[in-house]
């Protein structure tokens, strides 16, 4: 598969099959209006603090699956 381009200011990350499976489960949940915004939200700021992201840039990669867009914190 080839892979896409990275849109300029974003970084591709990937994410461990458990925080894969997490989201999953989370956005399942969501399409039925069963999960609050706030667990997403806590989602993406784990995320966020372990791969040093600004967690409100979080967004689907074009390159599929566990693969992830966000613009990296500037230190």
């Amino acid at each position: 598969m080839e892979r896409k381009p990275i849109p300029e200011g974003f970084q591709e990350y990937i994410m461990t099959e458990e925080e894969y499976e997490e989201i999953l489960l989370l956005t399942a949940g969501n399409d039925y209006g069963l999960v609050e915004n706030s667990i997403l939200i806590d989602f993406w700021k784990k995320l966020a603090d372990k791969y040093n992201f600004e967690w409100h840039t979080g967004e689907e990669s074009p390159n599929g699956e566990k693969y992830f867009l966000a613009v990296p914190k500037k230190d």
